[in-house]
């Protein structure tokens, strides 16, 4: 099975780690090395530069990686990469879930390997969903409408 566009941007990305241009630390959080080029008394040597954070947070949490690979812009998910990159490839129907429900803390101790339906079990619990009342997107009444249609129901005459 051929694998889809996202995991091929993620493989592209974990590659970057792997040749050294990139470093996950022990928290999980990815770092751009960058090298430069100097002239020094006796020749030219490569010099490290000071590390800068690779990831971007995105508007729903989460931590985003991004490069351009020849001359194409690759994306990929910050705590999928750290997984791939500590764990191995992510299984076929299988997501990568953050334990305390903190999007951007992508340490590996909060990381772990479970189904779509687990993962949203999980965003359940911990209140990452809720789609009780009008905050359900299949909702026709608002939680006003709700409480008026109760309160004359409650009423004496009104019936269905």
């Amino acid at each position: 099975m051929k694998p889809s566009n996202h995991r091929l941007a993620e493989r592209r990305l974990i590659s970057l780690v792997q040749d050294g241009q990139w470093e996950v630390d022990a928290d999980g959080r990815v770092w751009r090395v960058g090298m430069r080029h100097g002239l020094r008394a006796g020749g030219s040597q490569v010099i490290p530069v000071r590390r800068r954070r690779a990831e971007k947070i995105l508007p729903l949490g989460y931590m985003m990686l991004r490069a351009v690979l020849d001359g194409v812009r690759v994306v990929g998910l910050a705590h999928r990469v750290v997984w791939q990159h500590l764990r191995g490839d992510i299984p076929e129907g299988m997501v990568i879930n953050h334990r305390n429900g903190v999007k951007d803390d992508n340490r590996p101790a909060n990381l772990e390997c479970v189904s779509y339906s687990e993962n949203t079990i999980h965003a359940h619990r911990v209140g990452l969903i809720d789609q009780r009342g009008q905050r359900n997107p299949a909702a026709k009444l608002s939680d006003h409408d709700v409480a008026a249609i109760r309160i004359a129901y409650a009423g004496v005459g009104v019936t269905m």
